[in-house]
């Protein structure tokens, strides 16, 4: 059994190499870009259609996302999901987790698989990739479900549940 950022990165590339050998026809300019401090990683090949960024900064990141046709973080479990967000408040579509906090961050925001089935993660990328209509609804819900989630929002929450307490 999978399990870890490891595992999940593993399902991930099985997932990308499913959709390139099945409908390589259609999607064979689709390139995996993989983010992450190093170390978690290593074990991944690079190869022409997989590239390993490593470590990237704060400020780099936003740029990844808004260039990125999709997002793909099926988690085993995540105490909040800070990057599902990030994803979509920089207008990308998100394929996320059905397991954690993930689905209910995401909402109706995202497409959601089984973190485990990496025919599921194949085939909602593709379905992201040829469904034009879907990937902009997704844009449109991610971007309004990313504005809930303030830190704002979530520092008033957090002084109007200290005052409730005292």
């Amino acid at each position: 059994m999978r399990q870890g950022r490891r595992y999940i990165l593993k399902g991930v590339v099985s997932a990308f190499k499913i959709l390139k050998n099945k409908y390589s026809n259609t999607i064979n300019k689709l390139k995996l870009v993989i983010v992450g401090k190093s170390g978690w990683a290593d074990d991944i090949k690079e190869e022409s259609d997989i590239a390993k960024l490593g470590y990237v900064s704060e400020e780099e990141l936003p740029v990844l996302y808004s260039c990125a046709l999709l997002f793909v973080y099926p988690s085993f479990y995540e105490g909040f999901g800070l990057p599902v967000l990030e994803a979509m408040s920089c207008g990308c579509p998100v394929i996320t987790s059905s397991r954690g906090s993930l689905k209910e961050v995401a909402d109706d925001s995202a497409l959601i698989v089984e973190p485990m089935d990496d025919n599921e993660i194949a085939e909602k990328i593709y379905l992201l990739i040829r469904n034009n209509s879907l990937r902009g609804e997704l844009i449109k819900k991610g971007l309004n479900q990313a504005r809930k989630f303030t830190w704002e929002k979530t520092a008033a929450k957090i002084i109007k549940l200290y005052e409730g307490l005292m």
